[in-house]
């Protein structure tokens, strides 16, 4: 009885040490109702749900349009800000911001998508180039997902219109502020065709639960048609984070070393009781 008792007592560690390390584990295992990777939000401009010359807001592909993709849905406004009414596009058929039925471009095209309309912007006024014009995508839910990606199809409008795009993120889209730049295209007026483009958004958007991004038009003097610039298929992907190789080996170290210790202890043990 004795040694039936002794033999379980050393033998408890071991099972301590496996369950500790089993808890572990699942503690960084993915969960069943955790986010999932891919295309999040993605902005054709087809129509439907959108119209010829319509002005924004503009709403992205409705989720599980293409199978599971994309998995969620926002919209696009014009300018920025509480009620989004900085440096606004002018607005209205033919203006400065409106959907182009067939201006669309195949670039970036996701799955099975077919193009169709496209995205025109013009400056609100011809003469000097001043002043910028924007529109935001947001707000966007990327909570349990990290290297965010945006990709999208730009063509310029040539000579007399917009030469530079910059790309900002914002947790919050209040305050000029609260914006930070993560991307900047120059000569945008020289592309010709659909051109591909693509960044990647800082560490710090990662598992935002909130996230804008703005896009910033600068350096068009022409707001005639010809003079216009098309962004097409706006694609913004997340993936799902991985548990690290570090917390991996430490979790097998620790299994290990466990069986280690009360395999040793349970050899001194009965080497006692022989020698008795």
């Amino acid at each position: 009885m004795k040694l039936h008792k002794r033999g379980l007592r050393y033998a408890f560690p071991l099972f301590t040490a496996i369950a500790g390390a089993l808890t572990l584990m699942s503690a960084f295992s993915p969960r069943a109702d955790a986010a999932t990777a891919g295309l999040q939000y993605y902005f054709d401009f087809n129509i439907p749900p959108n119209a010829d010359n319509q002005s924004p807001p503009y709403t992205s592909v409705a989720p599980a349009t293409f199978g599971a993709e994309p998995f969620q849905q926002t919209t696009l406004n014009n300018g920025w800000g509480p009620g989004f009414l900085n440096e606004q596009f002018a607005t209205g058929g033919g203006a400065g911001i409106s959907i182009q039925d067939a201006k669309g471009s195949t670039v970036n095209l996701f799955s099975t998508d077919t193009d169709g309309a496209g995205l025109r912007m013009r400056t609100n006024v011809t003469g000097v180039p001043t002043g910028v014009a924007t529109y935001t995508i947001g707000a966007m839910n990327f909570t349990g997902l990290e290297d965010i990606s945006i990709s999208f199809a730009l063509k310029g409008g040539g000579n007399g219109g917009f030469t530079d795009l910059t790309l900002a993120y914002s947790f919050t889209n209040t305050t000029a502020a609260s914006y930070v730049d993560f991307k900047s295209i120059s000569g945008v007026d020289a592309l010709s065709t659909y051109t591909l483009e693509s960044a990647t958004l800082p560490l710090a958007t990662n598992n935002a639960s909130t996230l804008y991004i703005r896009f910033s038009f600068t350096g068009s003097g022409n707001s005639g048609v010809g003079n216009a610039t098309f962004i097409d298929n706006i694609q913004i992907t997340a993936a799902v984070p991985e548990p690290t190789t570090a917390v991996s080996g430490v979790l097998a170290v620790l299994a290990v070393f466990g069986l280690c210790w009360s395999q040793r202890r349970c050899l001194i043990q009965s080497l006692r009781l022989r020698r008795t």
